[in-house]
Order: structure tokens, then sequence, then C-alpha cells
């Protein structure tokens, strides 16, 4: 079997992307997979290191959208026709990868990436999967799911905003190296001790000023007394990485700190509490892991995280700060309400897991599968 897997920007597309690869190659490792991407590093790193199949990438960029500060309607149109250079190119040069590979389907995870992939796919008549991670569907798979064979959605409610031939619901694709940790091997990796209050603090793949930012702040905010007994296993990003690492060993707080961690297996197992935006695949492993969280939405994503945060606020797994309200005194005094209150932890924990849908990498793979026989 040939699959072309198109996947870019950030991992909130990338992981799952990788999950159904590797889920194909359990069953077939006979199997020829052609990811395709926007040229991150991100992607290269990962789809390189996994060994599952090759990778492209187009150089293409997102539509302009016409803005007041656009008055002056010939630089408008300027970006617009840059655009239109870009993405035709990405295009045609999409249409020559699906005719050389020649697959028998292609898979689309969302992100602008998707477009010319996806209507090349429909040019060549090829069979066509859209997966769609968010609760909200994004704008790329709102506009593609017309023309596919069928769309997989990760939330029950995502198939009521959408207008396309077949829906199916599936469940996220989680990496299979997240549910292998175990805990006191997690703890003794990361040096933490057994009776510490562990807080895993990310800004997704690429990390978040606003959330480092403010993590400190509430640090600082607390008394040596509420310092005592927590550790925190924080994911910086690269651009935050030194001067996190200096006011961590100002403040004295027991801590491990990375710019960004490949295997978040341990990390996840390690942690007592999630402190993170609200993409949709780290809602997807949180809650595969029954873990609670203080979940920070994104806010220039469309509202897409928002929704996600407010689902699993819902389901009482979690808290949703908004980042217009956020600030180091609301951070602290919800970290401390937690660390004190181990029954709503726990109550949390157990909501947490009863949103998680398993198997989310093989029940996509099924039906991406039977599409690819229908032709």
């Amino acid at each position: 079997m040939r699959v072309v897997i198109v996947a870019g920007g950030t991992g909130g597309h990338i992981f799952p992307a990788i999950s159904l690869a590797e889920e194909f190659k359990s069953r077939d490792n006979k199997a020829e997979i052609l990811f395709i991407g926007i040229g991150r590093k991100l992607e290269e790193k990962t789809y390189k290191k996994g060994g599952h199949g090759y990778y492209e990438k187009l150089f293409i960029v997102r539509m302009p959208s016409f803005q007041t500060k656009d008055i002056l309607i010939l630089p408008f149109l300027l970006k617009y026709a840059a655009f239109f250079i870009k993405f035709t190119a990405g295009f045609l040069k999409a249409i020559i990868l699906l005719f050389r590979f020649k697959p028998n389907v292609v898979v689309g995870f969302g992100g602008y990436v998707c477009v010319p992939v996806m209507l090349a796919g429909l040019f060549l008549r090829v069979p066509m999967v859209l997966h769609e991670q968010n609760v909200l569907p994004g704008q790329a798979n709102h506009f593609l799911a017309p023309f596919v064979d069928k769309v997989a959605i990760s939330f029950e409610k995502t198939g009521k905003g959408l207008n396309a031939k077949s829906i199916v619901f599936t469940g996220n694709p989680i990496r299979n190296d997240i549910l292998k940790s175990d805990r006191p091997g997690a703890r003794k990796r990361f040096g933490i001790e057994d009776d510490m209050f562990t807080i895993l603090v990310m800004g997704g793949s690429q990390g978040s000023n606003t959330i480092n930012r403010v993590m400190i702040e509430a640090i600082i905010l607390m008394s040596p007394e509420e310092r005592t007994g927590l550790h925190v296993l924080h994911l910086s990003g690269k651009n935050g990485y030194e001067w996190i690492k200096r006011e961590y060993v100002i403040l004295g707080i027991s801590h491990t700190l990375f710019p960004f961690l490949d295997d978040m297996g341990d990390a996840y197992k390690a942690s007592d509490l999630v402190i993170a935006r609200a993409g949709a695949t780290t809602i997807a492993e949180i809650t595969a892991l029954g873990l609670p969280g203080i979940l920070i939405p994104y806010p220039h994503a469309r509202m897409h995280q928002v929704a996600n945060a407010l689902l699993f606020e819902e389901f009482d797994a979690g808290i949703m700060i908004e980042e217009k309200r956020l600030s180091g005194s609301v951070l602290k005094s919800h970290i401390l309400e937690l660390k004190n209150d181990t029954r709503r932890l726990k109550r949390m924990s157990r909501n947490s897991r009863g949103i998680a849908n398993h198997n989310g990498d093989k029940r996509l793979a099924d039906e991406v599968i039977k599409v690819a026989k229908k032709v």
C-alpha cells in the first residue's frame, strides 16, 4: 500500500500523522509512505527520525486576509499575488509528487499545506481522507471537506460543522511511546522524589512565551511554604530556555527544564498536573493518561483551542483560563487549589480518562484502508 500523509507546521498536525504511519507500518512493513509538509525543522526532525517514509516539502504561505490596515489596496493585491504564485507552484509540485508516487490514498491532517495537495489529489482522482483534530474544524478542512471521500473526526460534535460526503468518528491518533512509560521509571529519569507534587508546564511544540512568563510570576508569588513539595517539569521552547533556567535557580525551586522533549511519555507519567495550551493533540495525550490540566487556549487560532478547552472543562477534567484573564496571581491560585485538594485532583483525573478516545490510530487506519479499497 502506498500512502501520502499531508501534515505540517506544528506538532498538533505532525504527531497524529506519525501515529498513523506507525500503525500502517505495524500492519505491513512494506507499506510506502510519503509525508508532505511545509519545511519546518520539527517536520524534518520528526519525520526523518521515525524512519517511516519519505519526506517532501511545499514552500507555500497562508492566504492573506483583508484587514482594516489594508486601506491601501495595492499592497494587499501584491500580497495576494505573491500568495497566488506560491500556491500555484505548490499545487503543481503536489501534482508531480502524487503522479510519481502513485498513492492508493492521500490523508490530510489539516492546515494550509493540505489545500494544494488535496486539490492535486482531486485533479488526479486519488482517494482522499481528511482528519480533523479539533472540536471546531479548521479553515482548510472546512474548504476541503466536500471534495474528499471521507472526513474522520476526533470529537462527536465536530461533524455538525462540516459539509462532507461521509463523516466518521475515529478519535485523535496519539504516539505509541506516550503509553509505554511507567511512573517510577519516569520520575527516576527526571530526578523527582516520590512525594513531590509535579507540574508539567509546556506551550506546545514551539513553546509559549506567555505561559513561561506567567508560570515564573506564579512561583515568585508563592511563599517558601507553598513551594514546599512542588516540582516543576518545564518544557520552555528554545527561546525561553536560558532566562527560565536563571529564574528557577534564583527562586531555588525544585525543577527539571528542557527546551523540548521528543519522548513525551515519561514527562506525562512523571506528572500530577499539566499546564498547557489546548491543542487537540495535547488534550488527546493527557486524557489518554488520565491527567488533569490547567489549559490556557492560544487566543489566535480562530477559537479552536477555546472550544477544545471548554469541552475539557465541561467534563470537569480541568480548568480553562483564557489568556485575557491570565496572570501570575490567577495561575498561582489554581495551582495551589489543586495541589492541596487531593480528592478534587483524583476526580479530575478520572474524568480526564473518561474523555479519552483510545485506538484513534487503528480506527483511522481502518477508515483510510476502506477508502483506498473502494477504487
